[in-house]
């Protein structure tokens, strides 16, 4: 026999204060950024790490959904120690009302610290 089991649930016993973990993927350009600050107002305030050039300018964001929106802007020389740093603050205890983090984009995080690492090798 196997270890393999499906469990099956039915919605009603699913507790509506179990959060998801969600991660949207795709090309550039498809509304990605868009779509994740654009959640229901239910989900609560949105903290946005905004690491590509502009991005903390919300341009296709509606001034209404803004309201929502804590921007994080890194402002330094070592993309890693900004990211880690957003990483690890606790947002719950800075925005009480927040339920949602978005990161735009992790690419560029990713590609702007190999690219430091490899320059500052000593």
């Amino acid at each position: 026999m196997s270890d393999n089991i499906l469990d099956i649930l039915e919605g009603s016993e699913v507790d509506a204060l179990v959060k998801e973990r969600i991660m949207i993927y795709g090309r550039a350009g498809v509304g990605k950024t868009r779509f994740g600050l654009s959640v229901p107002e239910a989900w609560g305030e949105i903290v946005y790490y905004a690491a590509d050039k502009n991005s903390w300018l919300l341009q296709s964001i509606s001034k209404e959904k803004r309201k929502r929106i804590h921007i994080i802007r890194p402002n330094g020389t070592d993309p890693t120690a900004m990211f880690m740093q957003f990483c690890m603050t606790d947002w719950k205890s800075e925005y009480p009302n927040a339920g949602v983090i978005v990161v735009d984009t992790y690419t560029k995080v990713a590609l702007d610290s190999i690219s430091w690492t490899a320059n500052n090798l000593t």
